[in-house]
């Protein structure tokens, strides 16, 4: 029995696929070889469950129990060491969870954002503690340790005064150093000078501060007046463009229509019932000499006696009204017939040529 599970691990991997392959093409073998075949097929195919069985344990190991599991049952035992080598996933229970720190930073900032002007020392510190390791802990650490030496230091003295105002890193604590400038200026002349330059420049700043306004308000006043002019340049300029445009469409439309217009009339003038009603006013006109030419010599035959011009005269008729005058006749009764029926088949009219569409 050990044997019999020993041998289909010999056979895993790609000879699995061949063996099994082979099993189904080649004819089974009656008898005991046949039962042989059998028993190995069923001792190979437990014994290819128990390498995939295996696999996904080892993978479990990694956190890739799914590529375990087909290594084992692909390539048995090389497929176990093929997982054992695979890049190992950290443990979701050890990942650091990025979301609880973002969301940590996103309250930190926050707050910081409504503790920034703060002098609170107090409030600085339950900060600092409540968001240990932030970049915001560290600016309330420094602005703690600010107002600390602040508050320390002399503020009566005026070097110190005139260092702690003129920085400009301190801006959210100026009105505490304004307030200690106001309460140290009536026992120091120096002190009141130097209020009085900061007032002066203060109001500098003011003016300069409005004039820059001003000039801001009155370049965004020119900037709109340009827009406005450029705005009003482009609708007129795309107005007369419109009608630019709307003139030569119709023009070209006008041009055009003459042009069809033109080349179908004559198209029209020069349909078959035209030429046809040409041709049967010449004939007309040629039959017409023959019939005035037959009544004169009826009428000179009808004036002369029996004689020999009036047989002639008689046989001349007969020539006209038995052989020229019906072909003469003939020729223009057909030419009717045909006239009768291009008109049958041509528009009465121009217009109706038009809307028929006819080529």
């Amino acid at each position: 029995m050990g044997a019999a599970l020993i041998a289909p691990v010999d056979w895993l991997g790609p000879k699995i696929c061949f063996r099994s392959l082979l099993l189904l093409l080649l004819p089974q073998r009656k008898g005991n070889g046949g039962a042989m075949e059998a028993a190995f097929w069923f001792f190979l195919l437990v014994g290819a469950f128990f390498t995939a069985l295996i696999g996904a344990w080892l993978g479990s190991k990694v956190h890739q129990e799914g590529t375990g599991f087909w290594l084992g049952l692909l390539l048995g035992p090389i497929g176990w060491i093929i997982v054992l080598l695979l890049p190992r996933e950290a443990d979701p229970a050890t990942r650091p969870s990025t979301s609880t720190a973002s969301h940590s930073g996103s309250i930190a900032a926050t707050k910081w954002s409504e503790l920034r002007t703060s002098t609170d020392i107090a409030e600085l510190s339950a900060f600092i503690e409540a968001f240990p390791g932030t970049n915001e802990a560290y600016e309330a650490a420094k602005h703690k340790q600010t107002v600390a030496s602040w508050r320390a230091a002399d503020q009566e003295d005026l070097s110190v005064l005139r260092e702690f105002y003129h920085r400009d890193d301190l801006p959210w604590l100026k009105l505490e150093i304004w307030e200690a400038i106001r309460r140290a200026a009536p026992k120091h002349t120096e002190i009141a000078a130097f209020k009085t330059e900061v007032e002066k420049e203060e109001d500098r700043q003011r003016e300069q501060e409005e004039e820059k306004r001003r000039v801001e308000a009155e370049q965004q006043r020119v900037i709109a007046e340009e827009e406005a002019e450029r705005r009003k340049a482009r609708e007129i300029k795309d107005k007369k463009n419109a009608y630019l445009v709307m003139w030569i469409s119709i023009g070209a439309v006008v041009i055009g229509g003459s042009v069809y217009i033109a080349y179908h009339y004559q198209k029209y003038q020069a349909l078959s019932p035209n030429p046809l009603r040409a041709e049967l006013d010449q004939k007309l006109q040629a039959c017409l000499p023959l019939a005035e030419q037959r009544d004169e010599l009826v009428a000179q035959r009808n004036a002369m006696p029996l004689s020999p011009e009036r047989d002639e005269l008689a046989s001349r008729i007969e020539e006209l009204e038995y052989d020229k005058l019906p072909e003469c006749m003939g020729n223009v009764r057909q030419l009717q017939d045909d006239l009768r029926e291009t008109e049958a088949e041509t528009p009465n009219n121009f217009f109706d040529y038009l809307v028929s569409g006819s080529n």
